[in-house]
């Protein structure tokens, strides 16, 4: 059911008694031209599997479950809207509806191959983020509308502010795009910034455990950023010559600091302390 209208979604909040909460990000799409054109983003093919981050009233939901592929599995932390949406799509046993939040869910569960799509929250867009780029093998890629600022520091560069560890990851293990905006006037309620739409394909995925531990590694590494690698890494390993070494051997300076050293350094250097 196409809903991604504003009067549908009046009638249909109205209906449900449902009121937008901020605390979930509910401002729902109002667009069905906009709501098409993101999930024309994701490439869906029949061998698909796709699971949806938030789906809402289902305005994204409609595209996903006209396509041939193999399953559709929504996550939504609001029982009304869940309770919704599984009314709607009861007879389609290619649907699956979960009321949970998604930081709770098993990543490692997913089936092969999946893709996800959603939009997100601003209060959990990062830690959304950093599970989708742990996820491991079985995740092609994803499509995800954010607030428009969020994009710029996921594609940050070495020596920028916002240049970490998920900017590493990204820019590591596929190619991520700012595939276009959209205004505030696309949705109801209204939000009070723009947002925009980021579409990410794995090129070159890791094991699952690889991944947890690439990025647990970055992020202790760049625990304090004022410290430069030298000091940060010996809190890592707890072994002044065996750090000395490490660098020495990597071509890093020992007085250089963590938004200095490029992803490929990143990697090399992880792959080195794990081989020893």
């Amino acid at each position: 059911m196409q809903v991604a209208k504003k009067e549908t979604v009046i009638n249909l909040l109205s209906t449900l008694m449902i009121r937008p909460l901020k605390r979930y990000g509910q401002n729902f799409l109002i667009d069905e031209e906009v709501a098409e054109n993101i999930v024309e983003q994701l490439g869906l093919t029949p061998q698909d599997n796709v699971l949806e981050i938030g789906p809402g009233l289902g305005a994204l939901t409609h595209y996903l479950v006209s396509s041939s592929v193999k399953r559709v599995e929504l996550i939504e932390i609001d029982r009304t809207t869940a309770n919704y949406l599984a009314s709607t799509y009861e007879k389609d046993a290619r649907v699956k509806v979960s009321t949970m939040n998604i930081l709770r869910y098993d990543f490692s569960l997913l089936a092969e191959p999946t893709k996800i799509i959603g939009n997100l929250p601003y209060y959990i867009t990062t830690p959304i983020l950093e599970e989708l780029m742990k996820a491991g093998p079985s995740l092609k890629g994803f499509v995800v509308m954010v607030q428009s600022e969020v994009i710029d520091r996921l594609l940050a560069s070495v020596k920028s502010k916002d240049y970490g560890p998920l900017p590493i990851m990204i820019a590591l293990f596929g190619e991520g795009k700012r595939a276009f905006k959209v205004g505030p006037n696309k949705f109801f309620p209204q939000p009070h910034v723009g947002s925009a739409v980021f579409a990410y394909s794995f090129t070159r995925n890791r094991e699952r455990k690889y991944l947890q531990d690439f990025f647990r590694f970055l992020k202790q590494l760049f625990n304090n950023r004022r410290k430069t690698i030298y000091n940060n890494l010996y809190g890592y390993l707890h072994d002044e010559e065996r750090t000395k070494n490490v660098l020495m051997e990597n071509g890093l300076g020992l007085q250089l600091r963590p938004e200095a050293i490029t992803p490929q350094q990143w990697e090399k250097l992880f792959n080195t302390i794990r081989e020893l």
